[in-house]
């Protein structure tokens, strides 16, 4: 693990360094924040972060999952880029490991995908997974599920069996 960090570190750290000034810090095991400080408008953050995953991919095989935030000017925009990578990263499930997901892909899919019955459903359950801890009721919650599915007690076992399956994919994806 130190190993690992240590060279992610190492390969973030110098390309940022290529754009102005870069800090890699470790949050929590496999938890970790890219402070940039860019020295011009035309930079491109998103090249850093492609430029390292290929990297740590083709010679660590090291995949990694990146949230970025919009850019912010200032120390005080800290916190708000910190919250935008944040929720990215939340999108996860849905984009696949060893992405790039971009917070304002995730603003524009969010304003698109508002009426998408699929999309509230895995945001339903992210928030569930998210809020576990305050002992909500899985009985409800799966009720609330079956009536968004359209499943009732008149559905065969099959569609039963394919509902259960579902629910459980979703929920896998969401957690890893």
């Amino acid at each position: 693990e130190d190993l690992s960090c240590f060279i992610i570190r190492n390969v973030f750290e110098e390309l940022g360094n290529t754009v102005g000034k870069a800090y890699l810090l470790e949050l929590s095991k496999y938890r970790c924040v890219l402070l940039l400080n860019m020295d011009g408008a035309d930079t491109d953050p998103e090249y850093i972060l492609e430029e390292g995953q290929k990297f740590l991919k083709q010679f660590y095989q090291v995949v990694m999952t990146v949230g970025c935030s919009d850019i912010h000017e200032g120390v005080l925009g800290i916190s708000d880029a910190y919250k935008e990578a944040q929720e990215a990263v939340r999108y996860r499930f849905l984009m696949g490991l060893g992405g790039r997901i971009c917070y304002r892909e995730i603003r524009h899919r969010s304003l698109q995908s508002q009426n998408n019955g699929e999309s509230k459903i895995y945001m339903m359950m992210l928030n569930y997974v998210n809020e576990a801890n305050d002992k909500r009721d899985v009985n409800s919650f799966v009720e609330h599920l079956m009536y968004i599915y359209e499943m009732n007690e008149e559905v065969s076992m099959d569609v039963a069996g394919l509902f259960k399956k579902e629910v459980i994919g979703s929920l896998l994806r969401i957690m890893t």
